[in-house]
Protein backbone atom coordinates (compact mmCIF):
# COMPACT_ATOMS: atom_id res chain seq x y z
CA UNK A 1 0.00 0.00 0.00
CA UNK A 2 1.31 3.42 -0.89
CA UNK A 3 0.86 6.02 1.87
CA UNK A 4 -0.51 8.65 -0.52
CA UNK A 5 -3.29 6.20 -1.44
CA UNK A 6 -5.02 6.38 1.93
CA UNK A 7 -6.50 9.11 4.06
CA UNK A 8 -6.35 7.05 7.24
CA UNK A 9 -3.50 4.72 7.95
CA UNK A 10 -2.65 2.90 11.18
CA UNK A 11 -0.54 -0.16 11.77
CA UNK A 12 -1.57 -2.79 14.29
CA UNK A 13 0.67 -5.77 13.58
CA UNK A 14 -0.86 -7.64 10.68
CA UNK A 15 -4.03 -5.59 10.42
CA UNK A 16 -4.66 -2.28 8.70
CA UNK A 17 -8.07 -0.66 8.29
CA UNK A 18 -8.50 2.62 6.43
CA UNK A 19 -10.55 4.45 3.83
CA UNK A 20 -9.00 5.06 0.42
CA UNK A 21 -8.82 8.60 -0.84
CA UNK A 22 -11.06 8.91 -3.84
CA UNK A 23 -13.09 11.73 -5.36
CA UNK A 24 -16.80 11.31 -5.93
CA UNK A 25 -18.75 8.72 -3.99
CA UNK A 26 -17.60 7.68 -0.54
CA UNK A 27 -14.89 5.05 -0.99
CA UNK A 28 -15.05 1.67 0.75
CA UNK A 29 -13.20 0.86 3.92
CA UNK A 30 -10.16 -1.28 3.17
CA UNK A 31 -9.06 -4.19 5.38
CA UNK A 32 -5.52 -5.41 4.89
CA UNK A 33 -5.00 -8.51 7.00
CA UNK A 34 -3.07 -11.74 6.79
CA UNK A 35 -4.86 -15.08 6.72
CA UNK A 36 -3.63 -15.69 10.29
CA UNK A 37 -5.10 -12.41 11.48
CA UNK A 38 -8.43 -13.15 9.84
CA UNK A 39 -8.40 -16.61 11.46
CA UNK A 40 -7.70 -15.00 14.86
CA UNK A 41 -10.62 -12.61 14.31
CA UNK A 42 -12.86 -15.55 13.42
CA UNK A 43 -11.77 -17.30 16.64
CA UNK A 44 -12.60 -14.19 18.67
CA UNK A 45 -15.95 -14.06 16.92
CA UNK A 46 -16.75 -17.65 17.94
CA UNK A 47 -16.17 -16.63 21.57
CA UNK A 48 -18.46 -13.63 21.18
CA UNK A 49 -21.42 -15.94 20.47
CA UNK A 50 -21.00 -17.35 23.97
CA UNK A 51 -21.16 -13.88 25.53
CA UNK A 52 -24.69 -13.06 24.38
CA UNK A 53 -26.03 -14.33 27.68
CA UNK A 54 -26.94 -11.29 29.81
CA UNK A 55 -26.71 -13.37 32.99
CA UNK A 56 -22.95 -13.87 32.63
CA UNK A 57 -20.93 -11.54 34.88
CA UNK A 58 -18.43 -10.79 32.09
CA UNK A 59 -21.30 -9.69 29.83
CA UNK A 60 -22.55 -6.98 32.20
CA UNK A 61 -21.00 -4.21 30.04
CA UNK A 62 -22.88 -5.54 26.99
CA UNK A 63 -26.22 -5.48 28.81
CA UNK A 64 -26.01 -2.57 31.24
CA UNK A 65 -28.66 -1.67 33.76
CA UNK A 66 -30.90 0.95 32.19
CA UNK A 67 -32.84 2.09 35.26
CA UNK A 68 -30.75 1.56 38.41
CA UNK A 69 -33.09 3.69 40.53
CA UNK A 70 -36.38 2.25 39.26
CA UNK A 71 -36.71 -1.52 39.66
CA UNK A 72 -40.08 -1.62 37.88
CA UNK A 73 -38.76 0.10 34.76
CA UNK A 74 -35.64 -2.06 34.90
CA UNK A 75 -37.71 -5.25 34.83
CA UNK A 76 -39.54 -3.97 31.75
CA UNK A 77 -36.25 -3.12 30.10
CA UNK A 78 -34.82 -6.53 30.92
CA UNK A 79 -37.87 -8.23 29.38
CA UNK A 80 -38.11 -6.11 26.22
CA UNK A 81 -34.84 -4.25 25.74
CA UNK A 82 -32.43 -7.10 26.35
CA UNK A 83 -34.04 -9.34 23.71
CA UNK A 84 -33.87 -6.50 21.15
CA UNK A 85 -30.27 -5.78 22.07
CA UNK A 86 -29.36 -9.47 21.82
CA UNK A 87 -31.04 -9.67 18.40
CA UNK A 88 -29.15 -6.59 17.20
CA UNK A 89 -25.86 -8.00 18.44
CA UNK A 90 -26.63 -11.31 16.69
CA UNK A 91 -27.21 -9.43 13.43
CA UNK A 92 -23.86 -7.64 13.85
CA UNK A 93 -22.14 -10.98 14.48
CA UNK A 94 -23.66 -12.36 11.28
CA UNK A 95 -22.55 -9.32 9.28
CA UNK A 96 -19.03 -9.57 10.73
CA UNK A 97 -18.87 -13.31 10.02
CA UNK A 98 -20.04 -12.80 6.41
CA UNK A 99 -17.47 -10.08 5.78
CA UNK A 100 -14.44 -11.46 7.61
CA UNK A 101 -12.63 -12.40 4.40
CA UNK A 102 -13.51 -9.26 2.48
CA UNK A 103 -10.83 -6.77 1.51
CA UNK A 104 -13.30 -3.90 1.29
CA UNK A 105 -16.13 -3.22 3.72
CA UNK A 106 -19.33 -1.26 3.31
CA UNK A 107 -20.28 1.25 6.01
CA UNK A 108 -22.68 -1.30 7.55
CA UNK A 109 -20.04 -4.03 7.59
CA UNK A 110 -17.44 -1.71 9.14
CA UNK A 111 -19.99 -0.65 11.77
CA UNK A 112 -20.63 -4.32 12.58
CA UNK A 113 -16.89 -4.93 12.94
CA UNK A 114 -16.63 -1.91 15.23
CA UNK A 115 -19.53 -2.99 17.45
CA UNK A 116 -18.47 -6.63 17.74
CA UNK A 117 -14.80 -5.89 18.38
CA UNK A 118 -15.66 -3.15 20.87
CA UNK A 119 -18.01 -5.52 22.69
CA UNK A 120 -15.20 -8.08 22.90
CA UNK A 121 -12.92 -5.33 24.20
CA UNK A 122 -15.49 -4.37 26.84
CA UNK A 123 -15.92 -7.98 28.00
CA UNK A 124 -12.18 -8.52 28.16
CA UNK A 125 -11.72 -5.22 30.00
CA UNK A 126 -14.36 -6.29 32.52
CA UNK A 127 -12.65 -9.65 33.06
CA UNK A 128 -9.29 -7.90 33.51
CA UNK A 129 -10.84 -5.15 35.67
CA UNK A 130 -9.29 -2.51 33.42
CA UNK A 131 -10.05 1.03 34.53
CA UNK A 132 -9.78 4.39 32.82
CA UNK A 133 -6.84 5.42 34.99
CA UNK A 134 -4.85 2.18 34.56
CA UNK A 135 -1.28 2.60 33.37
CA UNK A 136 -0.93 0.83 29.97
CA UNK A 137 2.75 0.10 30.69
CA UNK A 138 1.64 -2.19 33.54
CA UNK A 139 -0.62 -4.23 31.24
CA UNK A 140 1.83 -6.99 30.36
CA UNK A 141 -0.21 -10.20 30.14
CA UNK A 142 -1.31 -11.62 26.77
CA UNK A 143 -4.90 -10.75 27.70
CA UNK A 144 -3.90 -7.14 28.33
CA UNK A 145 -2.11 -7.04 24.97
CA UNK A 146 -5.25 -8.37 23.29
CA UNK A 147 -7.30 -5.70 25.06
CA UNK A 148 -4.93 -2.99 23.84
CA UNK A 149 -4.91 -4.43 20.30
CA UNK A 150 -8.71 -4.48 20.19
CA UNK A 151 -8.69 -0.84 21.33
CA UNK A 152 -6.36 0.08 18.46
CA UNK A 153 -8.42 -1.83 15.89
CA UNK A 154 -11.68 -0.26 17.09
CA UNK A 155 -9.97 3.12 16.85
CA UNK A 156 -8.91 2.40 13.26
CA UNK A 157 -12.48 1.52 12.33
CA UNK A 158 -13.90 4.61 14.01
CA UNK A 159 -11.39 6.79 12.13
CA UNK A 160 -12.14 5.05 8.82
CA UNK A 161 -15.91 5.45 9.33
CA UNK A 162 -15.44 9.14 10.11
CA UNK A 163 -13.34 9.65 6.95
Amino acid sequence: MEPEDSSVEHDSGHLLIYRRTRFGSKPPIVVEASADTRAALAELLSQYDLLLDPTLPESKRLFPTAYPNDPELEVGYQVLGISELTELKSEKISTFRNSIDKEELTEDEAEAWMIVLNDLRLVLGTKLDVGEDDDPSLMTTPEHHLYQSLSVVVGMIVTALAG
